[in-house]
């Protein structure tokens, strides 16, 4: 019993720090909302420019630099959708971890709360039979979320 108070309140305050710490993220900006609309608005800025660059190109298709210049932006084009892959991917990767994490700790403090009452009710069946019943089906509740955490 005192194990899984101990194991509940640790994972408890490890879902609590992360909270905390999303939100405080989430007021500085540093989410993936946030980030997400800053990626998007640089991604436009830099179509622009590269629309502006190609104009400009375009309109000197005589010049000797012609094809280069035209390699660098389709170079430059490619640099841009790698990133905004690689972003995509991160953040992805990023969003995932943290919901799986969130998760254990959030159904480790299910577990060990069943297994406190589980204990306690257990406990007290030994001199009160009426309550050997709901330890039994906390103890069978306990066990399923013991298999679904590891």
């Amino acid at each position: 019993m005192v194990t899984s108070i101990i194991a509940g309140a640790g994972s408890g305050l490890e879902l609590s720090a992360n909270s905390a710490r999303a939100f405080k993220h989430y007021r500085q900006g540093y989410d993936t909302k946030h980030a997400t609309r800053a990626i998007v608005a640089k991604a436009k800025h830099l179509d622009e420019l590269l629309a502006q660059h190609r104009v400009l190109i375009n309109a000197h298709q005589d010049n000797s630099a012609y094809k280069a210049t035209m390699a660098e932006n389709a170079v430059i084009t490619e640099l841009r959708n790698a990133v905004l892959s690689e972003y995509s991917e991160f953040g992805t990767t990023v969003s995932a971890y943290r919901t799986y994490e969130n998760m254990f700790y959030a159904l480790n403090v299910a577990t060990n709360a069943t297994g406190v009452g589980s204990a306690y009710y257990g406990k007290r069946g030994l001199t009160e039979p009426k309550y050997n019943g709901t330890s039994a089906v906390l103890f069978i509740i306990n066990g399923v979320l013991t298999s679904v955490v590891l």
